[in-house]
């Protein structure tokens, strides 16, 4: 944590390295995956600073390996996340083939045969953007990302620990990434970090990451194009038709507790960090993990300690929760645009939903609000008399139309559930699914899938033709003329990627 520059308070906790005993120290590196995203739009606008080329230049230009959707894409979209790109991550898991270059990346984006939305009229975040910067970058400017990103932004901020993934410094004590396995403790770095560098990528330390939180609270900038750029950096973009969007350059821009704050989060498999910035009030402060354990938590609750902010959640809701039939909000919610779901159970004096990336546990702030740990706030309200309770979603995150209604799920009969089995083939993903029915319950899972990503989901029914498998697969059945089952689209990642088409190939 640091205010104007100046550390108020440094920690490191734990080992660097479990075989060689190496404790983590201040000056210890850490892979910060999608906080990386700040590095690459800045090195973008430094580019476009030197007239290489123009945030407003359609991507085609620079990768007409794309498809031509009808509509530009500009490299502004790419940064703001507002292309309708689907999600270049999310299309890996799902095609179950561990993709090695940024080539084949791009080569997978390049069969996708439809945008999640039209470009310029919704926000989204899709890592497919920043991949696609990075290629940008290099052709437009004939130099690697890496070297560019160290001579323009590293070099003039004095971040000497810091460096993209394949040009490390020597000296650099880079931790090493650590999930908890079955046995133990298991090294898990991203496969793909290598093929996705500029989504991810950046390696550095809290003290390095501070020299770059400083510069983008300072009036004035060393970096090229002074404090009109740091401005730039710094200001939330807008659609075409004005509205303005939580993101600026690689930034997100929502408030926190009612301080204006710039601020991103990066989750790989053993590392993960997250950043906060608080340019009213001058402070920094940045936690970096190598433990697969997530320091969004812990990044707030030193921004709630040292700037007098209220605390955590669930101290506030203590005093309610005895008041309040937490049972009554039970059971399966569902988004009417994509298809996903929320499944909230009472546990405790909280509740427990489960249909984002990890389950979250909902603490009461009023009879009907709620709100979990990383400031995310959910309500639930009656829909006009006597219709179906409703999930609303209120702060941080916004799938579909961010409004989920209580249903009462169909229960398909064993010659229904059978009527869907079968091989499915997806020419977008280039990959084939097996459909089965084991036990009662329909499963999903990708036939022939590379090691780490082979999944096999359990669905649950939703309505007719229409499943879920949690956290993020949505699936609507499509039939022929005569009714029988012919295919399927596919929604995932809370609508980062959407109408994915399955045809049937054999029962």
């Amino acid at each position: 944590m640091y205010r104007d520059g100046i550390p108020v308070f440094e920690g490191a906790y734990g080992v660097a390295d479990i075989a060689s005993g190496a404790r983590l120290t201040p000056q210890s590196a850490f892979g910060v995956a999608s906080v990386s995203k700040q590095f690459m739009a800045a090195a973008v606008g430094l580019a476009a600073e030197k007239g290489v080329l123009g945030l407003a230049d359609d991507v085609r230009k620079y990768v007409p390996e794309l498809p031509d959707y009808g509509t530009p894409i500009t490299i502004a979209d790419l940064i703001y996340h507002r292309s309708g790109l689907r999600d270049d991550w999310t299309l890996i898991r799902l095609s179950g083939k561990n993709l090695q270059t940024r080539g084949d990346i791009i080569k997978l984006l390049g069969r996708q045969k439809s945008l999640v939305f039209k470009p310029g009229t919704r926000f989204l975040y899709s890592n497919s953007g920043y991949v696609l910067l990075a290629e940008i970058l290099e052709r437009a400017t004939g130099r690697s990302y890496p070297d560019f990103a160290r001579d323009s932004i590293f070099g003039p901020l004095g971040m000497t620990h810091s460096y993209v993934r394949d040009r490390p410094i020597p000296n650099t004590a880079l931790a090493t990434p650590y999930i908890r396995g079955s046995s133990g403790w298991e090294v898990r770095d991203n496969p793909h970090t290598a093929a996705r560098i500029g989504t991810n990528g950046v390696v550095t330390t809290v003290r390095d990451y501070a020299a770059w939180a400083d510069n983008l609270i300072v009036v004035s900038s060393r970096l090229q194009g002074g404090a009109p750029f740091t401005t730039l950096l710094r200001t939330q973009g807008r659609l075409v038709d004005g509205e303005p969007i939580p993101y600026a350059f690689g930034l997100r821009t929502v408030p926190y507790k009612g301080l204006e704050t710039i601020s991103h989060g990066g989750s790989g498999f053993g590392f993960k960090a997250h950043s906060m910035i608080f340019p009213q009030r001058g402070v920094s402060i940045a936690g970096f993990c190598n433990n697969g354990g997530y320091a969004q938590a812990l990044v707030m609750g030193l921004a709630d300690i040292f700037l007098d902010l209220p605390g955590d959640v669930k101290g506030a809701a203590d005093s309610a929760s005895s008041a309040i039939a937490l049972a009554r909000y039970e059971g399966i919610y569902r988004e009417p645009a994509l298809g996903i779901a929320m499944v909230v159970k009472a546990d405790g004096d909280a509740l427990l939903v489960r249909g984002d990336s990890v389950p979250l546990r909902f603490y009461p702030v009023s009879e009907n609000r709620f709100r979990a740990d990383g400031n995310i706030e959910i309500a639930f309200e009656q829909a006009g008399r006597g219709g179906p309770m409703e999930l609303r979603q209120i702060s941080e995150r916004n799938y579909g139309t961010g409004r989920f209604s209580r249903i009462n799920p169909v229960a398909p009969k064993a010659r229904e559930l059978a009527s869907y089995a079968g091989v499915y083939r997806s020419a977008e993903l280039d990959s084939r699914y097996r459909l089965a029915v084991d036990n009662g319950t329909l499963t999903i899972e990708p036939l022939e899938p590379d090691g780490d990503l082979a999944f096999r989901r359990p669905m649950i029914p939703m309505r007719k033709d229409e499943f879920v498998g949690l956290p993020d697969i949505a699936i609507r059945f499509s039939r022929d003329a005569r009714g029988r089952v012919a295919g399927f689209s596919l929604n995932a990642q809370y609508g980062w990627v959407t109408d994915i088409g399955f045809v049937r190939e054999r029962p």
